[in-house]
């Protein structure tokens, strides 16, 4: 009882302050142009029962920008290290985040152990706790955190066990320690004790090659298997014995194929499904039957996708699968059927700081955060997001009608009356549907004026 109290008192106050939400320009969205890398989780998370869950309102967005420190506004990787410090990847450089103060890595041609490119495109930590940084065009780096130095691994035409190619899209270490390097010319593994790389590449008179020649995400199941994606191959799974790939292509005359043959994210659920992201929607894939669900946007259907670029995926540790898109950011709950949206508003200074999400990742404290393609990082907070947050957004018809509150009233059923300038609405807590009830001079039985001034139940219930 007393939670339900503080619930309701949390929903009136957030009501109260609906339309007090300052104003801010919207950010440019350039076009993504990587793939987050995926990586074992980090030991010492609180415990996901100790989470509570994430409501079905209006977040709210901490926002890190150039002005906290930041040295470029496109973000395209995210990672916590095993010592706390956060790693964000951009075009300008490698940032690492104390909570605080930010410090900047960035090439510097006169010390050649520095950074060797400013593009990042990837970042993980290895068991010894060495940082791998993946660049766009200046190859592979190892980060010693102790000397703060680099180490560059480029490709060197003289040598055949050098890496196959200087732009590195994903980084990958599997459960054997083992880091897996996805070039845009074929798969690596890292041989760290002769430094050496052995290659998969693509070979098209290999009949049980890898499918693609781009590598553009890597993901170990909680069964030990490895998965690759391409840009032209579709999904490969990874047989170590044998050293070979089998291939799950799309078709367009089989529905239950891949959507796509480029694969930009994987992770999996809790009941060992995968979901796959492509630029034409999101893949639920079932390995054991090699079949795949399709989850792709509709015009008609609001709870639908919000857009068919995937650009990246979180599974949290709550059951939350967290699908960012060029379009805006959705969140599907372990046991929902509908995608819930979340955008830049311009109208509300805490809302995501632009549309494009360029990469996701949860810290050991169960704290999210998005990077953007122009927007910095959001975060989120929900231990920090003790009140509900409700409000009107013009892009959802199941939200209020107004940010305009006047009177609120619980009837004994549980539904909350909320009387706005612009209607009255019906709005359930435990399933967050708002109905709404507007004045139409064509229908007599409507309600006589949608300026609501006051509202009460009488002893009959009505």
């Amino acid at each position: 009882m007393k939670n339900r109290l503080i619930r309701w008192i949390g929903l009136l106050l957030a009501l109260a302050i609906a339309s007090c939400a300052g104003l801010e320009t919207p950010l440019p969205t350039p076009e993504a142009d990587s793939t987050p890398s995926n990586s074992a989780p980090a030991e010492n998370r609180v415990s996901p029962d100790s989470l509570p869950e994430i409501c079905s309102c209006v977040l709210r967005f901490d926002h890190i920008s150039i002005e906290e420190g930041l040295s470029q506004s496109s973000v395209h990787v995210i990672l916590q290290d095993s010592r706390g410090f956060l790693w964000f990847g951009t075009q300008d450089g490698l940032n690492r985040y104390d909570g605080y103060t930010f410090k900047t890595y960035k090439p510097d041609p006169d010390i050649p152990n520095s950074l060797s490119d400013r593009w990042i495109l990837s970042i993980l930590e290895d068991k010894d706790g060495f940082l791998w940084i993946g660049t766009r065009l200046g190859g592979l780096n190892r980060f010693d955190p102790r000397t703060e130095s680099f180490t560059r691994f480029l490709h060197d035409e003289q040598n055949p066990s050098s890496i196959s190619d200087n732009r590195i899209n994903v980084l990958y270490v599997d459960r054997s320690d083992r880091l897996w390097v996805g070039t845009t010319k074929g798969l690596d593994m890292l041989n760290r004790q002769s430094n050496q790389f052995i290659h998969y590449a693509y070979d098209p008179s290999r009949q049980e090659g890898i499918t693609g020649k781009t590598i553009t995400a890597i993901f170990q199941d909680s069964r030990g298997r490895l998965w690759v994606g391409t840009s032209a191959g579709g999904l490969n799974l990874f047989d170590p014995q044998k050293h070979t790939f089998t291939s799950y292509q799309s078709s367009s005359e089989i529905t239950n194929t891949i959507s796509d043959d480029y694969v930009t994210a994987i992770t999996e659920s809790s009941n060992n499904f995968l979901w796959v992201g492509t630029p034409n929607g999101l893949n639920k894939f079932q390995p054991e039957t090699g079949e795949f669900v399709r989850f792709q946007h509709d015009d008609k259907n609001e709870q639908s996708l919000t857009s068919n670029m995937i650009t990246a995926l979180h599974m949290d540790s709550t059951g939350n699968l967290w699908v960012g898109t060029d379009s805006g950011l959705d969140r599907l709950s372990e046991a929902g059927k509908r995608f819930i949206h979340y955008h830049n508003d311009p109208t509300y200074a805490r809302s995501l700081s632009t549309d494009s999400i360029a990469s996701i990742h949860e810290d050991r404290g169960g704290v999210l955060w998005f990077g953007t393609n122009g927007g910095g990082v959001n975060k989120y907070d929900r231990h920090r997001d003790k009140f509900a947050y409700y409000r009107q957004d013009p892009m959802d018809k199941n939200s209020l009608s107004s940010n305009m509150i006047m009177p609120i009233y619980v009837d004994s059923e549980g539904y909350t009356w909320i009387g706005t300038d612009k209607g009255l609405d019906r709005f359930t807590l435990s399933t967050s549907q708002v109905i709404h009830y507007r004045h139409n001079p064509a229908r007599p039985n409507t309600i006589v004026s949608d300026e609501i001034l006051t509202n009460h139940e009488d002893q009959d219930g009505i």
